[in-house]
């Protein structure tokens, strides 16, 4: 089947757009926001959605939310982790915020300094229900290897009705714990009803030669077969 368009493949947010068709995004939730940088793409992407970002590293939500709360008031920030329980957790900073994770780092000799620090943790099921947050039509994870905990709390979601598509970081080795492996998530979306559409961000060539195909961002989207 030939493509509608060359470019399909290259940007997530104008394929999603072009899945949509005339349907529209209320609500997007986006997990592991950092400092807001697809919540200030999906806001130029998507007309009138309310944008809730989270980010369980406390400075860098701050970032997130001074970059977008003047201009923007229709993305909010939750300075808290996501998973598959609520309550707290042990979150661990080794200065970069897009490598920070649940999992302990101190171990890592790349990791110059590790920060040890308290935060909520939620899932998306009960936080959405708690605050009223709907129709939830997106929801973006990025979490270091515990994306997949994070859609397990979001199942009753899942399967809504209203979910569109799902984007998460996925990675192609099962010994990759920073990343999601791609097979888990494909697997567990699928029993949800949604179906994979393409990756996104796939690593140039000479990244490839020295590593292989590490990572990428994995679109998925509600199967026209599901109820």
């Amino acid at each position: 089947m030939a493509r509608a368009s060359r470019l399909e493949g290259l940007d997530y947010v104008a394929d999603i757009r072009k899945l949509l068709g005339d349907r529209k995004l209320r609500v997007i939730l986006d997990v592991g926001a950092n400092v807001g940088q697809s919540a200030l793409r999906f806001n130029a992407g998507f007309k009138d959605v309310a944008i809730h970002c989270f980010e369980p590293v406390e400075n860098t939500s701050n970032v997130g939310r001074q970059r977008t709360s003047l201009c923007h008031p229709n993305i909010t920030w939750r300075h808290a982790a996501v998973g598959d329980r609520n309550g707290s957790v042990t979150f661990y900073s080794a200065g970069v915020s897009e490598t920070s994770s649940i999992r302990d780092t101190s171990a890592d000799p790349a990791a110059n300094k590790v920060d040890v620090n308290q935060v909520p943790i939620v899932r998306l099921d009960d936080f959405c229900a708690e605050h009223h947050i709907a129709p939830v039509g997106m929801i973006k994870t990025d979490t270091e290897g515990f994306d997949l905990d994070v859609l397990t709390g979001a199942g009753k979601l899942l399967d809504s009705g209203s979910v569109e598509c799902v984007v998460c970081e996925v990675g192609f080795k099962r010994s990759d714990l920073s990343h999601s492996y791609f097979g888990d998530i494909a697997a567990y979306l699928d029993g949800h009803g949604f179906t994979f559409v393409n990756l996104y961000g796939l690593a140039p060539i000479g990244h490839f030669q020295r590593y292989g195909c590490v990572y990428a961002d994995a679109l998925f989207a509600r199967s026209v077969h599901a109820s």
